[in-house]
């Protein structure tokens, strides 16, 4: 218990002493000018009338460091803060670039590449939700055949920025009995594309040139050769 009142007593003392460094250089200048007037006996004698150090005293600047650390903002000038506050360098030319990042320019590239850029394209909900009207199904319908859950066909209707994977957009176009051009077409809306390369993609393709859209089919297919939707 004692040692913690000596603690709190030499945190309370170090607190006083960071507030009394501003008092140091004017008292500096008053011994200047009592130096001035006196001459240079008088500020002798005011530095020998100074009361040798205590050894509180010298405890105390000996765990001067330790304070520094608990305490290290007692150091700073608050108007000095505030003066960086105010003034941080390069604070307006982020903000600038921040702002042109989030309106695309197209003004530096060619005119026929802005012009593709800014075209208005059909998504792939909006894709979706042409084949789901011309094809004359209630949606239960077309989830069911596609082999997936209400709660994934609502995300996808729902939501504008949802990304379905490559086998729900393959199981969606099988359900919608797209020919081979509009399979392609609706892949590319969501992003993907068959690819001759990928022996699933093969398989998926044969079939649906044919005519053939029913999922089990085309699944047990892809079973065959370790492949799946």
């Amino acid at each position: 218990m004692g040692g913690l009142v000596a603690i709190i007593g030499m945190v309370y003392y170090y607190h006083r002493r960071k507030r009394r460094r501003k008092v140091v250089p004017e008292l500096s200048k008053l011994m200047q000018e009592v130096e001035k007037k006196n001459g240079k006996d008088a500020g002798c004698a005011m530095m020998a009338s100074s009361a040798p150090d205590s050894p509180v005293d010298r405890l105390r600047k000996r765990f001067s460091h330790l304070m520094d650390v608990v305490m290290p903002w007692e150091d700073e000038d608050s108007e000095s803060d505030s003066s960086r506050k105010r003034t941080v360098p390069g604070r307006s030319k982020l903000i600038t670039v921040a702002e042109r990042r989030e309106v695309p320019s197209y003004r530096e590239l060619p005119k026929d590449l802005a012009a593709e850029l800014l075209k208005p394209r059909e998504d792939f909900r909006s894709l979706l939700f042409r084949y789901l009207n011309r094809s004359g199904r209630t949606n239960p319908e077309i989830y069911r055949a596609a082999g997936m859950d209400r709660k994934l066909f609502s995300a996808i209707c729902a939501k504008p920025h949802y990304q379905p994977s490559r086998g729900t957009v393959i199981r969606l176009a099988l359900a919608l009995e797209l020919t081979l051009p509009e399979a392609m077409e609706f892949m590319e809306r969501a992003g993907y594309a068959f690819s001759a390369a990928r022996p699933g993609d093969l398989v998926v393709t044969y079939y649906i040139s044919r005519g053939i859209h029913d999922v089990m089919i085309i699944e047990d297919a892809l079973y065959e050769i370790g492949e799946h939707l």
